[in-house]
């Protein structure tokens, strides 16, 4: 085995120009790598309201086995190749001046800030819109009266917008992201500092302790810094994945593999804490073979990225979690699924159709002058 990795070669590159390889391998990631984080929200369910029906997912062994599936080989991969992604393309290659970090800060949260308050917002209302939409169409007849109301306290109110996760989430669940991605630009000038001062020890010790920390919310927030200071070690030591080896890749994406399908098959055989290091030792080797992956899809064998997903990536990232179970509930309405088979496959389409859906909303979106700078931050 080890002399067959060893004899991979592989043959002149297709694209030679670096930056344009690393280009291609982001906008190809940005827009797989949503569609997992859609998958992974949409997919794992516990149940769906459709009129007087209650389709209860969690006794559906084909849906708790595709659920399973997600949180084992999909689940939580996704934020942290963004922050990579992020840091790296922040940061550059070369040395920033304080004008330089000024000038791209600047222009970072023109295109974060406000979509961040634009979506959130969305959130906030989203739930209680839906409920009526559903009570007048009669798809659920008590979504109004399951509408929590909390979140529109006034604590509710302001803690979904400024307030850490250990007090509330974001209104819309999946910016927290977004408003952790504003706090590193704005400490980038320090991070970068100590990322130059300490270099591949502080990688290595932040890796170590984003593994072996099992407080979730806790967790969340190693993720951010651990991988947004992993971009801008790549960034600042000039490293871009030409050096990339397909033997490491290969042993990457098998160790990946196994740990995924052990982290599936025996997760009832292995306690909490030996499940939670399984799972964070694969979000970092996942991270080094989604990029590392792509990277040579695209340069040894011509992959292309498209501006028109990339953009539609964050788009579908911001939108997909108010409507999500709303869609859910209209398509197993119309569908009526009978017997497990059929539930698991209407979940299937439902995913499909969502993500059409959403895809077609951008592309309108894109379509109609300035309407895209109010939602997103950037003009068409």
């Amino acid at each position: 085995m080890n002399m067959l990795i060893k004899n991979i070669s592989l043959s002149a590159p297709v694209v030679t120009d670096e930056r344009t390889a690393l280009s291609h391998t982001f906008n190809i990631l940005k827009w797989v790598l949503a569609l997992t984080v859609v998958a992974d929200h949409f997919l794992r369910s516990y149940s769906v309201t459709a009129g007087d029906e209650i389709y209860v997912l969690t006794d559906n062994l084909n849906v708790g086995r595709l659920a399973r599936w997600v949180e084992s080989f999909l689940k939580n991969y996704a934020v942290p190749v963004f922050f990579i992604m992020s840091a790296y393309l922040f940061q550059g290659a070369a040395q920033q001046s304080w004008q330089t970090w000024r000038d791209k800060l600047r222009r970072r949260m023109r295109t974060l800030v406000w979509p961040y308050f634009v979506w959130n917002t969305v959130g906030l209302f989203a739930g209680f819109f839906i409920a009526l939409f559903f009570v007048a169409l009669g798809l659920n007849s008590e979504a109004l009266s399951q509408f929590d109301i909390s979140s529109w306290q006034w604590s509710g109110v302001i803690g979904g917008y400024f307030y850490p996760d250990w007090y509330y989430y974001p209104h819309n669940t999946p910016l927290w992201y977004v408003r952790d991605l504003l706090i590193l630009f704005l400490l980038t000038p320090l991070l970068t500092r100590v990322v130059s001062r300490f270099g591949l020890p502080l990688i290595i010790t932040l890796i170590a302790v984003c593994t072996f920390c099992f407080d979730g919310f806790n967790h969340r927030y190693w993720v951010s810094l651990s991988y947004y200071c992993i971009g801008l070690y790549l960034a600042v030591n000039r490293i871009d994945f030409s050096g990339i080896r397909m033997k490491w890749l290969l042993l990457a994406a098998a160790f990946y593999l196994v740990n995924g399908y052990l982290h599936f098959t025996c997760r009832y055989d292995f306690s909490a804490t030996l499940k939670l290091v399984m799972k964070n030792l694969n979000i970092l080797v996942g991270a080094y073979v989604a990029l590392g992956g792509v990277y040579v899809l695209v340069k040894y064998f011509g992959w292309r990225g498209t501006e028109f997903l990339a953009g539609a990536s964050f788009f579908i990232y911001v939108i997909h979690h108010p409507f999500k179970e709303a869609f859910k509930s209209v398509v197993f309405f119309f569908v009526h699924p009978q017997g497990e088979t059929t539930v698991f496959f209407t979940l299937i389409l439902a995913y499909v159709l969502y993500v059409g859906v959403l895809l077609g909303m951008y592309l309108a979106l894109t379509k109609v002058s300035g309407l895209s700078k109010f939602l997103l931050g950037r003009g068409n």
